[in-house]
């Protein structure tokens, strides 16, 4: 079976790989290694794209490739790009090329375009989902210490494209204190938060204060897994309203990857972030179990259980996650692990509520006499 191809020039698999997959499409790779190599790229109608690592070294290869094939799109990698570590925007690239390659005029995708696309071109990145970190990118850590300025500057960061005035900070983080004292608290806690900036991105005036308003200076550009979680969740969505499941399943298991534990999980001082928490968890939730449902659909149960073992590792009594797995062991003809299972969601809502199983759920394993 013939598959679309990739040419890549420079090192970026830590091993020999001749195919990958995305998004249930498969790709073959080539490397261009030998004369006959080439002829063979030259021939080709089918390949996709040049990805290209260490371009000063592989001038002569680019120049004979772009010779014998002068339309191939080329994406040029950064020098430290490694497939293992950013497998999910190498696929994004991927997917963007097919889904756009009969109306787009591709255009080459230079190193700073692509280190944005992979978030490290940001000067800072925040991770909120499990531990909060704050980087620049050059890979250091602000340190933030104490509660108050955590939350603070994680309130600030989470809010980055907004202003904020200062008499709802003071209102969040100094409630009950005399106005004066607050204010003056609040603005010692920024100048400490600019001067960490400054010191570490060499931004002078990174936090601006117009008319009461903290905002964060145009020259400062800032991505969170929020906001990739967000984009890749949204961008599910849309697929799946048009009717493209295969594409909302590329999007929604990149937002899985984003997922990396709850929002600001640990911190509980403040509770500016509790909702922010329970939201995002849910939507982590929906999608999980929209992708088991799917998976439990096309008899892929190897899949179905892994997102629904996903769902209870957050949510133990999750209900539809318990029926998901009772009806892939029923199907299975595993009907002694699905009355398990039923034993399991049984035990956990009597712990954790006092209550029994909904009728519904029950009703699954059919002779309801014998559970």
């Amino acid at each position: 079976m013939k598959h679309p191809k990739i040419i890549i020039i420079g090192s970026i698999f830590k091993e020999e790989i001749k195919k990958i997959q995305v998004a249930n499409h498969v790709f073959e790779i080539i490397k261009l290694s030998t004369q006959d190599d080439f002829l063979a790229a030259s021939k080709n109608e089918d390949v996709l794209f040049l990805a290209l690592k260490d371009y000063a070294e592989n001038v002569e290869v680019v120049t004979k490739v772009v010779n014998v094939l002068p339309n191939l799109p080329i994406i040029l990698l950064p020098c430290n790009y490694c497939y293992e570590k950013s497998k999910v925007w190498f696929h994004n690239i991927i997917f963007g090329i097919v889904k756009s390659k009969s109306h787009v005029d591709f255009t080459i995708l230079r190193e700073k375009e692509l280190e944005g696309i992979k978030g490290k071109g940001a000067d800072i990145r925040i991770n909120f989902f499990g531990e909060l970190q704050i980087k620049s990118s050059k890979d250091e850590v602000l340190s933030l210490n104490g509660s108050l300025i955590t939350n603070l500057t994680a309130y600030l960061f989470y809010k980055h494209k907004k202003r904020i005035h200062q008499d709802q900070l003071i209102g969040m983080f100094w409630d009950g204190y005399e106005k004066d004292n607050a204010k003056g608290s609040l603005r010692v806690h920024i100048f400490n938060l600019k001067k960490q900036l400054k010191e570490k991105l060499k931004i002078k005036k990174a936090i601006k204060n117009e008319a009461g308003f903290y905002s964060f200076s145009s020259e400062l550009t800032i991505q969170t897994d929020v906001d990739v979680f967000l984009e890749n969740y949204n961008n599910g969505l849309t697929q799946q309203r048009k009717g493209n499941r295969e594409e909302a399943i590329f999007f929604f298991q990149n937002a899985i990857e984003t997922y990396k534990g709850d929002f600001m999980e640990g911190f509980l001082q403040e509770d500016w972030f509790l909702f922010e928490r329970r939201k995002w968890k849910e939507k982590y939730l929906e999608i999980l179990f929209l992708l088991a449902t799917w998976k439990l659909e096309e008899k892929d149960f190897s899949s179905a259980k892994h997102f629904c073992h996903l769902i209870l590792e957050k949510e133990k009594s999750y209900e539809v996650a318990h029926g998901v797995l009772i009806q892939i062991f029923i199907e299975q003809g595993q009907r002694g692990k699905a009355i398990r299972q039923y034993k399991i969601y049984e035990q956990v809502l009597e712990k954790e509520f006092g209550v029994k199983p909904s009728v519904e759920i029950k009703g699954l394993l059919g002779d309801v006499a014998s559970v």
